[in-house]
């Protein structure tokens, strides 16, 4: 228990920004290997065909009257592959996640040296605006682009990075898409919200109005 005690206190001197960086670039890391986006076409009887986009591959699962039935995974340099748009959305879109992910490696670095050295805090603040920057725009990149690309390369009924709608399809080939962010999108956000947090509280606890105010 006394070991389990010391450990605590080493993580713990370690500094909550420097814990919470540490915690946004493993869910960066993680969401690198995870889809950005997902779409779904649902018909009558519960056939579902889902599509999800990767950094290099598109997965397209299918469900037939409820039970699964079948996986394909395309590259999108395969020659089959033809979303050329969505394609280069998301790979921007992981491009932009990867410069905000390795800014948090370099913004835990500085923070993890200005324990034993002095670092100025203007450059701390720099380099942590820099980072909020990138995984603000990790975020707001896709949910601008990837939809507008999609409306164009998959279905024009798509409309938005979110969404669903009703189709009339040829005949009675009616079918409802559904779509949306999926888990590596998700993960950005998580992590730029804890970056935000990094950066806006040493900042409030600068000014006067953030400070209690004393009792009378």
């Amino acid at each position: 228990m006394k070991t389990f005690g010391s450990y605590v206190k080493r993580v713990r001197a370690l500094g909550w920004p420097f814990l919470l960086t540490g915690l946004a670039f493993v869910l960066g890391i993680v969401a690198l290997a995870q889809p950005i986006w997902m779409y779904d076409q649902t018909v009558a009887g519960g056939d579902v065909d889902r599509w999800t986009y990767g950094w290099s591959v598109v997965t397209h699962e299918q469900w037939q009257n409820g039970a699964w039935s079948g996986t394909t995974v395309t590259p999108y340099t395969s020659p089959s592959f033809a979303d050329f748009r969505v394609r280069d959305a998301v790979g921007t879109s992981y491009g932009v996640a990867s410069a905000y992910v390795a800014s948090l490696f370099v913004l835990g670095l500085l923070q993890f040296l200005a324990r034993p050295r002095k670092i100025p805090q203007t450059v701390m603040l720099i380099v942590t605006l820099a980072s909020l920057a990138l995984g603000i725009t990790a975020v707001l990149y896709p949910a601008v682009a990837i939809g507008s690309a999609a409306n164009l390369d998959l279905d024009t009924a798509i409309s938005g990075f979110v969404g669903s709608a009703a189709v009339n399809g040829p005949g009675s080939n009616d079918y409802t898409l559904t779509w949306g962010a999926a888990a590596g999108w998700w993960l950005w956000t998580a992590a730029t919200l804890l970056t935000g947090i990094v950066f806006a509280v040493p900042l409030l606890q600068r000014k006067p109005w953030a400070r209690a105010s004393p009792a009378h």
